[in-house]
């Protein structure tokens, strides 16, 4: 009997994580974020949020204080994250969030890491490997993406 409470007791506080592992994370406090999009099959009816339809998902643009603000409540109906970057290299934003690289490579003339954090609880499987970190750096700028950029580059 006590290894089954044990056992629910376990199940529900893993149940009940969140999507970005709290404490020291650095996500939020990452510097020169243009604008934060969270990726969700609902629409954020929020002031201060900007929702674009596309197929069976909705692209929720807000600022990186407005995502600050109501984080609880986005994380809980988000599929995906993204950051949208001025001035900042992949490797700081890798550095910043400890993330070790699993591959990189060019397309178009894109620059695209993939990478592993401690500081992002989802992840995706690519060649075997966990990836939870997409990184695609343009002379317009830097996208990253936790677990990866779903708005195109």
């Amino acid at each position: 009997m006590k290894k089954l409470i044990v056992f629910v007791f376990l199940l529900c506080c893993l149940s009940g994580t969140a999507f970005f592992k709290v404490g020291a994370n650095p996500l939020f406090k990452l510097k020169n974020v243009e604008e934060v999009c969270f990726v969700s099959e609902s629409e954020f009816v929020y002031a201060d949020v900007e929702s674009v339809a596309c197929g069976d998902k909705f692209f929720n643009f807000c600022s990186i204080q407005t995502a600050k603000e109501n984080l609880e409540k986005f994380e809980k109906n988000s599929d995906a994250v993204q950051f949208y970057f001025s001035e900042i290299t992949v490797e700081e934003i890798l550095q910043k969030l400890k993330a070790d690289t699993v591959e990189s490579y060019s397309s178009n003339g894109i620059e695209i890491t993939l990478g592993y954090t401690p500081y992002v609880q989802d992840c995706v499987l690519v060649d075997g490997k966990k990836v939870n970190v997409q990184i695609a750096s343009t002379e317009n700028g830097v996208i990253a993406g936790f677990p990866m950029i779903l708005t195109g580059f």
